[in-house]
């Protein structure tokens, strides 16, 4: 990956604490942010930051795969992978 590359960090498990806060961490950093939780309306709104806000289940393997389609027709890949999710 060169240095004009995206990079792009997926937290799971932002519905609220340290998901949150890791997840506008790595935006200060300038990296791209995608967040996810069960909840996204309870998960507060950080798109005026430009942390990108999904719905995902960790356990449930249609969503996830979804959600890695939804990226890479998007001409991304995840770089990061943090994952914060309880389950």
């Amino acid at each position: 990956m060169d240095s004009t590359s995206p990079r792009l960090v997926l937290v799971t498990g932002c519905d609220t604490g340290i998901g949150r806060k890791l997840a506008e961490s790595f935006r200060r950093a300038r990296l791209d942010v995608y967040r996810t939780g069960l909840n996204p309306p309870r998960m507060g709104d950080l798109a005026k930051q430009g942390i990108r806000t999904l719905r995902l289940d960790v356990t449930n393997l249609r969503e996830v795969s979804e959600l890695q389609q939804a990226i890479t027709q998007q001409g991304l890949r995840v770089n990061i992978l943090v994952t914060v999710s309880a389950r």
